[in-house]
């Protein structure tokens, strides 16, 4: 990575440093005040060494951060930069997740858009053009094309995010297990990149890969939020597992948080019923006829939904 765009990542953690200093919702691990100012001093100090090109320096005060306050994001974060420099992209993963584990949703956001920018830049503009024209090929549908590009690239750039991820998406269709690879490999310099975790959940659920999967889906929610496709995947796959408990939970939730979600009233009336909590079953039932019952997608839903509401009221006779 040349160093002007470091140099321009570090301008960005000036002013992420800055917003946490002030964010309403600070960082999960904040320090006392005092603590939190030698914390951002110490930081400050550390983006002046790394612009007068003393590395050795920069490392040094990020690693005394990182000591005086450990639940707090950023020294991680800087750390994770500062292997990504050195050609260290796997251990800079580990300081990257590091970093998101100790982030509020907020922080998260800004933390993945710079990490982004780290992990998936191309210095050389021939370079960059090249991978657009792999990437072009492959929404086309021409794959193999895609690879004889993406494998040239690879054997030059091997822990580049987006051209893992793309190569991935170019084997998946006839092997499934070796894109799987690709995408597992990328979120070991990027835990937190959208479209390897997106085509990870889809790969592993083709594959019925439930022990990766629910793992997947919490690591996704904890990044991006409580998104309500990914709740209601998270949730299906913990009741086919058998969690039926922790999926009425998330089932629940998601009914508070969107209303307007059909399907939950359907599944969470259905763990009720399953768990013999016929009142409350019949109550998420009968709302899920009623939202539902011109929505020709759900017609099989409203069926069902409608046997087991006759069967509980014949019962509760």
């Amino acid at each position: 990575m040349k160093l002007k765009t470091l140099l321009f990542a570090l301008t960005a953690i000036i002013a992420l440093t800055a917003c946490s200093k002030d964010d309403p919702q600070p960082s999960k691990g904040v320090s006392s005040g005092k603590e939190s100012e030698i914390y951002y001093n110490t930081l400050d100090r550390a983006t002046r060494a790394f612009q007068n090109s003393d590395y050795d320096e920069a490392e040094k005060l990020i690693e005394r951060a990182a000591s005086l306050s450990p639940g707090l994001p950023m020294a991680y974060y800087m750390q994770g930069m500062m292997l990504s420099h050195r050609n260290k992209p796997l251990k800079a993963g580990k300081q990257f997740e590091k970093a998101l584990k100790r982030s509020t949703l907020a922080e998260k956001e800004r933390l993945i858009s710079e990490i982004d920018s780290i992990t998936g830049y191309f210095s050389d503009e021939t370079v960059e053009a090249e991978f657009e024209r792999g990437v072009n090929l492959l929404d086309k549908n021409k794959n193999n094309d895609a690879m004889i590009i993406f494998e040239t690239l690879l054997a030059k750039f091997p822990y580049n995010v987006e051209l893992l991820h793309n190569t991935g998406r170019a084997v998946s269709e006839k092997n499934s297990k070796k894109a799987i690879d690709y995408f597992e490999k990328a979120l070991l310099i990027h835990p937190a990149h959208k479209a390897s975790i997106e085509s990870l959940i889809t790969v592993y659920t083709e594959l019925n890969l439930e022990k990766k999967l629910i793992p997947l889906l919490e690591t996704a929610i904890e990044y991006y939020g409580e998104r309500p496709e990914l709740v209601q995947s998270l949730a299906l796959n913990l009741l086919n597992r058998g969690d039926a408990e922790k999926a009425l939970v998330l089932f629940e939730n998601s009914i508070a948080k969107y209303p307007d979600i059909k399907e939950n009233y359907f599944f969470a009336g259905k763990v009720y019923y399953s768990l013999n909590k016929k009142e409350l079953s019949l109550k998420r039932l009968t709302t899920f006829v009623k939202k539902a019952k011109n929505d020709e997608e759900q017609l099989s839903s409203v069926s069902e939904a409608n046997d087991i509401i006759d069967e509980l009221k014949q019962k509760s006779l």
